[in-house]
């Protein structure tokens, strides 16, 4: 005859209360496991008939076995435990965890992270690769070294900086895409990302330009598809501190600077924080040259079909005909023509230097916001000079035009205030060092 759920607790009570009785089978292994885990009052629990103890492990044992049960409800094996009504117990599942012991605290890595990724301690600094790229680079010779494999690198948690900082300073700071995450008396912990590609395969990948029925080639396309979806879930790691889950990473601060990545150059700019989501970046694939621009100039231009062709013979395709504020290119020693014009020489190599060239002409709708304040002039209704250039711009409002106007002027005048990275290592702004 099944026993009802009433029938059963009262038999689990009968066989706590009797120490000798044997358990269901399947349950003894469990219940030493579970034994081992609980703690009275930092009270070792023994098999033992002292009174004294009788008590302490009576409680165990109806403690333990109803751990047990839970734990057997949960995964379904419950073997000569059948309930004649269904029970749902929720048992916390294993999580991906990874401590920073010197700095007390943890990273709860997302669920699916399971089993794809590497952690690394050495010299004070946790670093978190693919597995996948891991074992491929620990496999092969020169794609790894003393320090590990060369590719893989998810990101690195370590102590940025040996001084405490506010959430600020460590963006202001830091010279590569970061995320912080806390300060304590001895310094400031961030976890860093690399600033150039880790996978065999550049990412994204150009899949018209591979051969994907070369297994090799599969194998670096499945590769470099994991890193791309494991590094944009970075910012769900969740940060733990004292045992409590402060948030997200996404939740504790910005993902590092503005930053434009000269990748083919080893050359990085770190943006004033006034240019987010106020510039574009084209590259002339064909020169090698960047054109970085004012985003809502550009945009309009774009827009309204305002462009001029091969502008100097420089530029190829079409060339917005207004917003440009830099470009970033390459000037052998013997051409001096760059300094003829606005600029800065970022770095010197051999038979040349890569320089910043910035606009001598008027780039953006002139005369609808005050250089030195960036307020809107005032303007005359009937004020002719306004009908003919309010013609010069179709499908433009005065907004539009004063919008323009100053967002191209902050970021020409603080073009001064970006900072260069070059090999990992930050200089001063550009106006402090040169030009």
């Amino acid at each position: 005859m099944r026993r009802t759920d009433e029938q059963f607790d009262e038999l689990l009570r009968d066989m706590a209360r009797q120490e000798d009785t044997p358990l269901p089978p399947g349950l003894d292994e469990r219940l030493e496991q579970v034994y081992a885990r609980l703690d009275f009052a930092g009270q070792t629990v023994k098999k033992e008939k002292k009174p004294v103890k009788r008590k302490i492990f009576t409680l165990a044992r109806v403690a333990a076995i109803a751990a047990v049960v839970a734990l057997c409800v949960a995964s379904m094996a419950v073997g000569a435990l059948a309930f004649s009504t269904e029970r749902v117990v929720e048992v916390p599942k294993e999580q991906e965890t990874i401590e920073i012991e010197d700095g007390g605290f943890s990273l709860i890595l997302p669920d699916e992270w399971k089993g794809k990724y590497v952690a690394e301690m050495k010299d004070g600094v946790c670093t978190v690769y693919v597995k996948s790229i891991y074992d491929w680079c620990m496999a092969r010779e020169g794609f790894h070294d003393e320090n590990g494999p060369i590719l893989g690198q998810l990101f690195y948690v370590h102590r940025c900086f040996d001084e405490p900082m506010t959430k600020e300073e460590f963006y202001r700071r830091t010279p590569w895409p970061a995320f912080f995450l806390l300060s304590t008396e001895d310094g400031t912990y961030g976890l860093t990302e690399p600033s150039d590609v880790r996978t065999y395969l550049a990412a994204p990948i150009d899949y018209n330009s591979i051969n994907m029925d070369d297994p090799e080639v599969r194998e670096y396309v499945a590769q470099t598809e994991e890193y791309e979806e494991m590094d944009g879930q970075i910012a769900d790691i969740l940060l733990e501190v004292d045992g409590k889950i402060v948030g997200a990473l996404r939740q504790n601060g910005k993902d590092g600077p503005e930053t434009i990545d000269l990748d083919d150059i080893g050359i990085s700019l770190i943006l004033p924080d006034e240019w987010k989501d106020k510039y574009t970046v084209v590259r002339d694939d064909e020169r090698g040259v960047y054109n970085v621009f004012c985003k809502s100039v550009y945009d309009y231009c774009v827009s309204e079909n305002l462009f001029v062709e091969d502008l100097f013979d420089e530029i190829s395709g079409e060339f917005p005909i207004m917003g440009l504020l830099f470009t970033v290119s390459w000037a052998d020693d013997d051409d001096a023509s760059w300094t003829m014009v606005p600029g800065y020489e970022l770095a010197h190599t051999e038979g040349g230097s890569y320089v910043m060239t910035l606009t001598s002409d008027v780039e953006y709708p002139f005369g609808f916001v005050d250089p030195e304040t960036l307020e809107p002039t005032e303007w005359e209704p009937d004020d002719p000079w306004l009908a003919d250039m309010m013609r010069e711009y179709p499908n433009a409002s005065l907004e539009d035009l004063v919008v323009m106007n100053r967002d191209y002027l902050t970021l020409y005048y603080s073009i001064r205030d970006i900072r260069l990275v070059l090999n990992g290592v930050m200089a001063n702004a550009l106006g402090s060092a040169n030009g």
